[in-house]
């Protein structure tokens, strides 16, 4: 094929960059929406009505879309929240197979990048576990986070684990309130620092990144937010007033009367704890139930202290726990 042949070829082919900020009309969120849902054939980290704007009220969606001829051909999607801009997660890249290898997932995931900088971010999240991938985003200044599949890109050039003591090491007033859309982006710093606790919630099955691989990204809050189902749970957040989430906390009835609690919260904000768990106990008592568990893995012993301070007595033995592929005791702590 001659250069003029190319060049006639090439000139003949349209493209158009986007930036689309939600709320989309329906059939844009439809036709984007089935575009990911082919790429990935798996379970979506978002609803399909938040990109109508069904959570605008929390949470903040840009969406990049490179169109070839028409069709999408690459995108990502961009979240973060107005109480705390300094934080957002990626999420989404995908590039459609006949476009790939042009280096379009990398133009819009810079963009981005770029986009978020500019507006005054400060650490942009992703996870991934593609070789390829992988190469891109260390190309465009993401760096891999020890213990999880996640990449952070920090706007001063740090180490993801440097921006995160950093980001935690400012003291704030905090106060608890149910989980909501607005955390999607801030728990990701919370949930991939390296707790010493083993198991930080078991009704979330969330576990500390010093002890196990943490493989998800955008699709914490979702797993999170599966303590909910059949309106039997609710989670709970301590967020300080510069809108840092820095612990969690659960509730989930059981078949036989009771309530199952469990919380974490970041070291340096460990006096919220109490509160945290008081939260999920006066959920479950508003529901009826007549006494109250955790299912507390063994070898957390000042986690263990911590329960039993607030009361909570030592019970019989719970359900093993699996943390990367190792089988660890629990016991059960209960109180009326």
């Amino acid at each position: 094929m001659t250069n003029g042949l190319i060049r006639r070829r090439l000139a003949r082919i349209q493209c158009a960059s986007m930036k689309l900020d939600v709320p989309l009309d329906q059939p844009l969120a439809d036709e984007i929406y089935a575009f990911w849902g082919w790429i990935f054939e798996s379970e979506h980290d978002f609803p399909p009505d938040v990109f109508t704007g069904s959570e605008r009220e929390f949470v903040r969606y840009r969406i990049y879309v490179e169109r070839i001829d028409g069709r999408i051909a690459s995108t990502c999607n961009l979240i973060w929240s107005d109480s705390d801009p300094r934080v957002a997660g990626l999420g989404e890249v995908a590039t459609h197979p006949e476009f790939r290898r042009r280096g379009l997932a990398g133009d819009v995931c810079a963009q981005a990048l770029e986009d978020f900088r500019g507006a005054g971010g400060e650490a942009v999240y992703l996870g991934t576990n593609n070789p390829g991938a992988l190469r891109v985003y260390h190309r465009l200044g993401w760096r891999r986070l020890a213990g999880t599949a996640i990449m952070a890109a920090a706007s001063n050039g740090n180490a993801p684990e440097e921006f995160m003591a950093d980001y935690f090491r400012a003291p704030g007033r905090v106060a608890m309130r149910p989980a909501d859309p607005a955390i999607r982006a801030t728990i990701v710093p919370l949930l991939c620092t390296a707790h010493d606790w083993r198991v930080l919630d078991a009704n979330m099955g969330m576990h500390s990144i010093r002890y196990e691989i943490q493989g998800s990204c955008n699709g914490l809050y979702r797993r999170c937010s599966d303590v909910t189902n059949d309106e039997r749970g609710q989670w709970f957040v301590a967020a300080t007033e510069d809108g840092r989430a820095v612990g969690l906390s659960s509730a989930r009835l059981d078949d036989d009367g009771r309530c199952r609690v469990d919380g974490f919260a970041h070291w340096r904000f460990m006096d919220s704890m109490s509160d945290l768990l008081d939260a999920a106990v006066a959920w479950g008592r508003d529901r009826g139930a007549g006494s109250f568990a955790a299912r507390l893995c063994v070898e957390d012993e000042d986690k263990i202290r911590r329960f039993d301070d607030l009361g909570f007595r030592s019970g019989p033995p719970g359900d093993d726990f699996e943390i990367d592929g190792r089988t660890v005791a629990s016991v059960m702590y209960e109180r009326a």
